[in-house]
């Protein structure tokens, strides 16, 4: 018997992963610097993006992802990336979004690994750091950053929820 099935009595059952897309590359894969020439254009499409893939609700990752599409494919300069990531990645939400991984088995060595690398390059420039006080500053400047960028972020998509949600809102009125 194959351990894929899980009849009762039956010791293992073997599970067939779920194959999930790096955030970073929907947009790259997508054509986002070739398609989108405007870079402030370019900004907005991808914070609109990454609204999609962070939102922790599956039900309102899909109303802002759809809200996301019609808004890319209905202005000109967007039109083709819109098009493209929506044949791309657009049948496969659960592949990308955020709120489809909980509970995947997805190690969070990846997110330290990452945060590593990033020390590594963009801080220590790649270098041995043999002082502790060098490497202690080091640290708080990180930090510092990193609540900088949090609180970008929540700003960011605090706007453009309550933009979209204005919007629905005209348009429940203008309809009625």
């Amino acid at each position: 018997m194959p351990l894929s099935t899980s009849a009762p009595g039956q010791r293992y059952s073997a599970q067939v992963p779920k194959n999930y897309y790096v955030s970073g590359t929907l947009t790259e894969a997508g054509g986002i610097n070739q398609k989108i020439v405007d870079k402030e254009v370019r900004a907005d499409t991808y914070k609109s993006l990454r609204v999609v893939l962070e939102e922790e609700r599956k039900d309102m990752a899909n109303l802002y992802y759809k809200k996301v599409i019609q808004e890319l494919t209905s202005k000109e300069e967007t039109k083709a990336f819109g098009e493209s990531f929506a044949k791309t990645y657009g049948g496969r939400i659960e592949e990308w979004a955020f709120p489809y991984r909980i509970g995947a088995g997805i190690n969070t060595n990846m997110y330290l690994e990452a945060f590593f690398n990033v020390l590594k390059t963009a801080y220590l420039e790649r270098r041995s750091n043999k002082r502790i006080d060098k490497l202690i500053a080091t640290l708080l400047c990180v930090a510092r950053d990193k609540v900088f960028q949090r609180i970008t972020k929540l700003t960011e998509a605090k706007k453009y929820i309550q933009g979209f949600k204005h919007q629905q809102a005209s348009s429940k009125e203008s309809s009625a």
